[in-house]
């Protein structure tokens, strides 16, 4: 698989963030960190499109109930 989405969602079930992923034509990609509760506590995106000279690096912060900070 070469393109797909990665989704995070609140305790709740609602969906709270959302990013297409690849690694196809450069790459890009998320990774994620959590409360000990197991909540959502950051998204860090990363997307280098192309191999060429450009390069995305984004930091999204939650609190514990899925809110961006």
């Amino acid at each position: 698989m070469n393109w797909g989405y990665v989704k995070a969602f609140d305790r709740n079930g609602k969906e709270i963030y959302h990013r297409q992923i690849r690694n196809i034509a450069g790459h890009s990609s998320v990774n994620f960190e959590y409360y000990p509760s197991g909540a959502v506590q950051k998204a860090h995106f990363t997307g280098h499109p192309d191999g060429g000279i450009q390069w995305d690096d984004v930091v999204y912060y939650f609190d514990e109930n899925g809110v961006i900070t």
